[in-house]
């Protein structure tokens, strides 16, 4: 979309994945957007689509992120990262290991496994799920803006999480509150 903030009822948008691209677009082309006197009617100009990074491509960006620390992201640890992007949901070491395996033809030992999820996550690539013991996937990759605080919102049936952000200031008065 464009730089404007755009609200939409969630019936009028549809979201659809293209292997592992996100697409999303208005089912409606009249519908209202915006908030109070804000609001308008969609317009061409509004509809778009969006298309999430490839896991190449977040791949890549992780790549380049770990050489500008003076990591590197080896063969292995790529292999690892596509699994946890690929998969799209919270895995332990050991069904990242079967994961990449069945789903990637990749055969990793678990216990390197572990080792590379610990480099993962020292390098803010992946995130561990101390309540669950599993790892997700950073979703902010191959952002190029500074980050807030991140939680997770983890579904009971199917185990997929969902990143989102919390601002610095309101988790630091939640704090004092406390």
């Amino acid at each position: 979309f464009s730089s404007k903030a755009f609200i939409f009822p969630a019936e009028s948008l549809t979201i659809a994945y293209f292997g592992s691209r996100l697409l999303w677009y208005l089912k409606d082309p009249h519908t209202i957007i915006g908030i109070g006197k804000t609001a308008k009617r969609a317009t061409s100009q509004d509809i778009k689509i969006k298309i999430a990074p490839t896991t190449t491509t977040v791949v890549q960006h992780a790549e380049q992120l770990c050489k500008s620390r003076g990591a590197r992201l080896t063969v292995k640890r790529r292999q690892v990262l596509t699994g946890l992007l690929d998969s799209q949901k919270a895995l332990s070491a050991y069904e990242l290991t079967d994961y990449c395996r069945d789903e990637l033809g990749y055969q990793l030992p678990a216990m390197s496994v572990y080792r590379i999820l610990d480099f993962l996550e020292s390098e803010d690539l992946v995130h561990r799920l101390n309540l669950a013991k599993k790892y997700v996937a950073c979703s902010h990759i191959a952002c190029e803006h500074e980050h807030e605080l991140s939680q997770f919102l983890i579904c009971k049936s199917c185990f997929r999480v969902q990143e989102i952000s919390i601002d610095k200031n309101v988790m630091n008065s939640l704090n004092r509150s406390v």
